[in-house]
């Protein structure tokens, strides 16, 4: 079942994510498209590989990123390795039958 915050995404702030992650971020809530290393580590809330994977632009943005995840994003798409591997075999929000989603960026 999907979460109350899903139906919530036209209202995220996307100016609050880093620019060179945006277009990972949103096509993977949307679609399940999996995204590198490090947003797979935030996403699957994996501290040290997040810190270990990160580039110092993704690195000053974590905050910003997990706040994100936090306000916006479905609780069913990050929080463990198993809730992202799920997502991504579900393609995202696209998998779930929401429909008028942006297209892929």
């Amino acid at each position: 079942m999907t979460d109350f915050k899903t139906t919530d995404m036209a209202k995220a702030d996307w100016n609050m994510l880093p620019k060179h992650l945006k277009k990972g971020i949103h096509n993977y809530i949307y679609y399940g498209v999996p995204v590198g290393d490090f947003l797979t580590a935030v996403l699957e809330n994996n501290l040290n590989r997040t810190i270990f994977t990160a580039d110092e632009r993704s690195y000053e943005g974590l905050r910003n990123i997990v706040s994100f995840l936090y306000w916006y994003a479905p609780n069913s798409c990050h929080g463990s390795k198993e809730i992202v591997l799920k997502w991504r075999e579900t393609y995202g929000l696209k998998g779930q039958g929401f429909t008028g989603l942006p297209d892929m960026i």
